[in-house]
């Protein structure tokens, strides 16, 4: 008998895709006609795995309890007696590794085998609910898609997707964003803040760094609400120029190199920055826009800022208390198909939700009958609107060529 369980493997393998579309009555058919197809071969020589390159890496083909979680059907109706957890020197033959659902065949009971040291009691409970809900949403109705059955409890649904999701939290509304930063610094300097490629940046590390560039940013003349414009690739760099800006008082104006000149030259000419930090790639994207403004090169080896305080700057001397910190954090603008991107700057704390592109507005307009199309002209368009909404199109940066 041994020399039969050596040459002969005792687990045949299946393999099956379920179509979440399709009934569940119809998944129960396929899986039944593959099983009764697998018990005319219910074994196979053990050398075939050796011999096959696809299963010889199949771990799981060579023990005698394989898979992670199992089912038996037995005769037996102690399965209604109750869960049972089971340790590694367990008597019982289970088929499931951490998890064995044993089914009885006569009354349709069942009960779990569980590795206690893996799985809770609790985990197990839901686990029964959830299968649960499965048999009674298909004796409801089994003609539905798999996927539409539900094995959610309304309870359990409104925890995962209400409960868990309430995240809101008293804000400090007095406070600046690079002032929350600081207390974070203050709390844990030196745990990591920043991870990229093989940099490392602690907060206590970060802090300094933003805070000597943002000392030199105010010998330069930074103050409030002067929009700064930044042009680097991601990198720390970039997550120090922006703290330093804030530090500073300025509202930072962010400035993709990937753009082409055309677009950077726009952006800067209408939110006319004084200064703009860069790195080489920066640099480089700036080198055609034809645009006067003092260039701070983040990227230099020795950047004169390198031996001012590591500090954080005096909020009350820059001002920053006046308006209950309610000024200028950065200016972002829109890239629209028609017209000029209009830029639009933001106050700390205070984050607007972008308006729907002038592509979709186009698109609404077009159909409910404002817009008239110039034969010949495939990028103008005429918008018919009464005079009281032509201020929304100015705002958008859209040239109208006729109104009602």
């Amino acid at each position: 008998m041994r020399a039969v369980e050596v040459l002969v493997a005792s687990v045949v393998p299946m393999q099956m895709t379920i179509d979440l579309g399709r009934d569940f009555a119809g998944v129960c058919r396929a899986v039944a006609a593959e099983c009764a197809d697998l018990r005319e071969h219910d074994s196979f020589p053990r050398d075939l795995i050796a011999r096959s390159p696809t299963l010889r890496g199949k771990e799981a083909l060579q023990s005698r309890r394989p898979w992670p979680i199992g089912v038996t059907v037995t005769a037996n109706s102690r399965s209604a007696a109750g869960d049972l957890p089971s340790g590694p020197n367990s008597e019982t033959a289970l088929s499931g590794d951490f998890l064995t659902c044993e089914v009885c065949a006569l009354d349709g009971s069942f009960r779990w085998h569980f590795d206690a040291s893996r799985l809770t009691p609790k985990q197990i409970d839901r686990m029964t609910q959830h299968l649960q809900n499965l048999l009674c949403a298909v004796i409801a109705d089994a003609q539905q898609p798999v996927a539409r059955v539900e094995l959610l409890s309304s309870e359990e649904r409104a925890y995962l997707l209400e409960e868990l999701n309430r995240t809101a939290a008293p804000y400090p509304s007095e406070r600046c964003i690079h002032e929350l930063f600081e207390a974070q610094v203050r709390q844990a300097p030196d745990a990591m803040a920043v991870t990229y490629a093989d940099d490392r940046l602690s907060y206590g590390e970060l802090n300094a760094r933003a805070n000597r560039l943002a000392h030199h940013l105010i010998a330069l003349g930074v103050r409030p609400d002067q929009p700064v414009a930044i042009c680097l690739q991601r990198s720390p760099a970039m997550v120090v120029g922006l703290l330093a800006i804030l530090k500073a008082g300025g509202a930072y104006l962010p400035l993709d190199p990937a753009h082409p000149p055309a677009r950077l030259r726009q952006v800067l000419k209408d939110a006319a920055p004084q200064l703009v930090l860069a790195d080489a790639a920066g640099r480089a994207a700036l080198g055609d826009v034809g645009v006067d403004v003092r260039v701070v090169d983040l990227a230099t080896a020795t950047p004169p800022w390198a031996n001012l305080p590591g500090s954080d700057p005096d909020v009350r001397a820059l001002g920053l208390t006046e308006k209950q910190g309610h000024y200028l954090a950065f200016i972002h603008t829109y890239s629209y198909m028609f017209g000029q991107p209009p830029a639009e700057a933001d106050i700390q704390r205070h984050f607007r939700v972008s308006p729907p592109t002038v592509h979709q507005m186009i698109v609404t307009l077009e159909r409910n009958g404002f817009i008239r199309r110039q034969p010949g002209v495939p990028r103008s368009i005429e918008i018919l609107l009464p005079p009281e909404n032509l201020p929304i199109l100015e705002w958008l940066g859209i040239k109208t060529s006729k109104s009602l």
